[in-house]
């Protein structure tokens, strides 16, 4: 009897442990994709964090131009792969230069490392209208 008390005992913590602090389930979910906030329909990736110092957007008779950088623990390789894996899906094509064609839109994402460190890093992200990169 007391093997069944202390399994008992032991259900009811492994299953307090694996329940949320509002009763749900701790489950691991796929969230939403994040969008940046000044070219609303491209994908922020995983792990980085916008940084809106300096950030800019506004419309021209050309089109639009943004900028804004996003910063995390992140390795360089890996927002390249990110990219190159996402953006094709929302109609953006690799140009040369590591430069994203997308109608008469251009975009450039520029990865550099924080302090030579290469898990931790900025990167900036420039939409201008085809031509006037």
């Amino acid at each position: 009897m007391k093997i069944l008390g202390t399994l008992k005992n032991s259900f009811i913590l492994l299953a307090f442990l694996t329940i949320g602090t509002l009763g749900t389930p701790l489950i691991v979910q796929s969230q939403a994709p994040v969008f940046l906030s000044v070219i609303d329909d491209f994908p922020l990736m995983p792990g980085l964090r916008e940084n809106f110092d300096g950030a800019l957007s506004f419309d021209t008779a050309n089109g639009r131009i943004a900028e804004i950088a996003a910063s995390g623990t992140v390795e360089a390789g890996a927002v390249i792969d990110y990219y190159a894996r996402t953006l094709p899906q929302l109609g953006w094509k690799l140009e040369p230069l590591d430069t994203y064609v997308r109608e008469d839109e251009v975009l450039n994402i520029i990865i550099e490392s924080i302090n030579g460190n290469s898990t931790q890093v900025i990167v900036h992200f420039r939409l201008s209208p085809a031509g006037k990169k």
